[in-house]
């Protein structure tokens, strides 16, 4: 009986082994399955390396194509202002991402890698322009030239010169892709006819422009000399005195 019983105890003890083991290799085989790369699942983003780049003076379009020959599973998309942009770089052993950190030096920054790891999108663009920020400076305009011309009508004068000057200043800002909506400030004091403006140096140009303009398109005016006694009886015929009587 005793001997049956350590048998019977080592068939339940090699069972349970058995068991244990099976168990294991099941829960190896899932944590392998879960943790296989799936079918379009591109690796981490620098899993990937590229053995060597060689890029002289390749326009970005042959980049972006050359980017998705190498990685099919990202988007690569380039603005049209940096397609024609010239790349060189010459790498080897590198990572996708470490290709977009040495695009912008190698480009001088011209073009911009947009990218978010947790998508497969990346962007090639132009960096944005920087803001510049540039002195005002301020500016005395003597309009007596141009508003003796407009006598009676001055204050239509000057609102026209506002609204040039005004219309001036918008197009350039339109022209620059600026978008700021601060304008230039104009004062003008009638007593002096002088006109004041605070403005940007490329603003100023236009008040330069358009007073030289306006300067220059004022009609010549005769004034009239006041009368001259001297020269009036200087310019008159002298009586000649008539001959005393009783002379040949």
């Amino acid at each position: 009986m005793t001997m049956r019983m350590k048998w019977l105890n080592r068939i339940a003890t090699m069972v349970l082994l058995g068991t244990l083991v099976i168990g294991c290799s099941n829960i190896n085989a899932a944590d392998q399955t879960n943790n296989a790369a799936k079918p379009g699942i591109t690796p981490p983003w620098g899993g990937r390396v590229v053995k060597e780049i060689n890029w002289d003076q390749l326009p970005l379009s042959d980049v972006v194509n050359s980017l998705r020959g190498e990685f099919p599973d990202f988007n690569f998309l380039a603005t049209r202002p940096v397609q024609s942009e010239s790349v060189t770089m010459i790498l080897h052993r590198v990572t996708l991402e470490e290709i977009f950190k040495a695009l912008e030096p190698a480009t001088e920054g011209r073009v911009k890698v947009s990218w978010d790891r947790n998508d497969r999108l990346v962007v090639f663009e132009a960096p944005p322009k920087p803001v510049s920020i540039d002195p005002y400076m301020c500016r005395v305009f003597n309009l007596s030239k141009f508003l003796d011309a407009k006598e009676g009508q001055e204050a239509d004068a000057l609102e026209s010169v506002k609204r040039a000057l005004e219309d001036g200043w918008k197009m350039l800002r339109e022209a620059n892709g600026e978008q700021s909506e601060t304008t230039p400030k104009l004062s003008f004091h009638p007593g002096a006819n002088l006109l004041i403006v605070v403005a940007r140096p490329f603003e100023m140009s236009v008040a330069e422009d358009l007073v030289k303009q306006l300067q220059g398109s004022a009609p010549a005016r005769t004034i009239p000399v006041p009368p001259d006694l001297d020269r009036e009886k200087k310019s008159k015929p002298i009586p000649k005195e008539p001959a005393p009587p009783g002379r040949p």
